[in-house]
């Protein structure tokens, strides 16, 4: 590690045969958010390699070929090997951990820097990053009111005026894999074990499990390949996961699909939102149903609840631009925004049809200047 400028650098050293791979890699990963987080050397050749390591020994991080790895005299020391492996070659049992060479460069880097991680709990803090995160969550009291349509825009909104965005879905019935063309999985799984067993390891496992959407240019993780699995989150599992997420420091805003439900991740999740985006209709049933959860979360807020109410801004969805049929403020909900009724998702059959409508997603950003 090398303090350059006052900044701590990962020194990290590529090895392998393909000059192009190298290239692409030095490149992506100087210009990537973890760019300024490292200094990177690169060899094709094991000779030269060699000849670098008989002189220089400051070296955190080997990045390398199995067929290229030097004389054992030579790499001890090194803090982190890791072999890069094609898949038909994929050696689990070998003594270096080892990651898959070709797969997305984001995933890549993100796996090298979360295995540099595990081996150094106390770097963690030097390598943070440094963002004042905002959370914003989107509820409602009514499925099918809109909430993954906000809060995708709201996603776009935010990554098109160059912010770094975190979309964290805690939907029963989550809709990640219709909107970046994702897949369930067992990831989300293996970071609510590490919620609930070794903390101490959970900005790693971020790093390692989180996926990069090149559509939405966001992160996040898949869904549950078993929605009962997202039940066994209990309000302090939640609420460590977003601070985990906050205290990275390299996300502007989480964004958090709520579920139009009332348990404890929902709770929790509101708990440690900056904001909550409450979606209304005019419709009687929803109306009444919001009423109902407000009470409910007066008694779980108790004292707080005030604290918690100011977070809150209520936003009519599917708005005609006329008056409503029924009277909001009888509810005694006062409207913070609109957003318009959209005819064309009245059929959706692409995840990119939710984010290009200008209409909508001049509301959304006028929404965010208003509010945030």
């Amino acid at each position: 590690m090398r303090n350059i400028g006052g900044i701590n650098r990962i020194v990290l050293v590529i090895v392998d045969k393909d000059v192009e791979y190298i290239d692409l890699f030095r490149i992506y990963l100087r210009e990537s958010d973890l760019g300024d987080k490292f200094i990177i050397k690169a060899f094709s050749q094991k000779s030269m390699l060699e000849r670098y390591l008989k002189t220089n020994r400051d070296i955190d991080i080997l990045l390398i070929d199995p067929e290229l790895v030097p004389d054992e005299r030579l790499i001890t020391g090194i803090d982190v090997i890791i072999l890069l492996e094609e898949l038909d070659h994929l050696n689990e049992e070998s003594a270096f951990p080892t990651i898959l060479k070709y797969q997305p460069l984001n995933q890549l880097i993100s796996r090298i820097f979360s295995i540099y991680l595990e081996n150094h709990d106390k770097a963690k803090k030097k390598f943070l990053g440094k963002k004042r995160t905002t959370v914003l969550s989107v509820y409602s009291a009514l499925g099918g009111s809109g909430k993954t349509t906000l809060a995708v825009n709201l996603v776009k909104t935010l990554t098109t005026i160059e912010k770094n965005v975190f979309y964290l879905n805690l939907e029963y019935l989550g809709s990640t894999e219709f909107l970046f063309s994702s897949k369930r999985s067992n990831d989300f799984a293996k970071l609510l074990y590490y919620l609930k067993t070794n903390q101490e390891q959970l900005v790693s496992k971020i790093e390692a499990l989180k996926k990069y959407d090149l559509n939405l240019k966001v992160d996040y993780f898949e869904h549950f390949s078993y929605p009962e699995e997202i039940q066994e989150m209990s309000k302090n599992d939640i609420e460590i996961l977003i601070d985990a997420l906050v205290n990275i420091g390299n996300y502007d805003y989480i964004i958090i699909d709520l579920d139009s439900s009332l348990n404890e991740r929902i709770i929790g999740s509101m708990n440690k939102s900056n904001y909550v985006l409450w979606l209304l209709l005019d419709d009687i049933i929803g109306l009444q149903k919001t009423t109902i959860l407000l009470n409910q979360l007066k008694n779980t807020f108790n004292s707080e609840y005030q604290d918690f109410y100011r977070k809150i801004s209520f936003i009519l969805n599917k708005f005609l631009g006329q008056d409503t049929k029924n009277d909001i403020t009888d509810f005694g909900f006062q409207l913070n925004g609109y957003l318009p009724y959209i005819p064309d998702w009245k059929t959706i059959t692409d995840g990119q049809q939710l984010t290009n409508q200008k209409a909508y997603s001049d509301q959304v950003l006028n929404l965010i200047k208003a509010l945030i």
